[in-house]
């Protein structure tokens, strides 16, 4: 079993709350895509901070695909 550590990252409010409304299937593709993304050997810091943004923007995108809006979302953060 690898051995696994817990981080916080910080993102867009959008993006969290896709990430904490998603089934455990999704969340653990997120994890594993953040996970590569920091493991990458040929990235710079730069580089990889830059890929890491750019998944947040997709998860982003398709909360606003699905259909929320800054108003559900707010509704949304307030029931936590």
């Amino acid at each position: 079993m690898l051995n696994k550590q817990e981080i916080t990252v910080q993102v867009p409010s959008d993006a969290a709350s896709i990430y904490l409304n998603a089934t455990p299937e999704e969340r653990q593709q997120i994890d594993t895509k953040i996970a590569i993304i920091l493991k990458s050997s040929t990235r710079t810091r730069e580089e990889a901070v830059a890929k890491i943004q750019q998944t947040m923007d997709e998860i982003s995108a398709e909360a606003e695909r699905r259909g929320l809006t800054p108003e559900i979302l707010e509704s949304l953060l307030k029931d936590e």
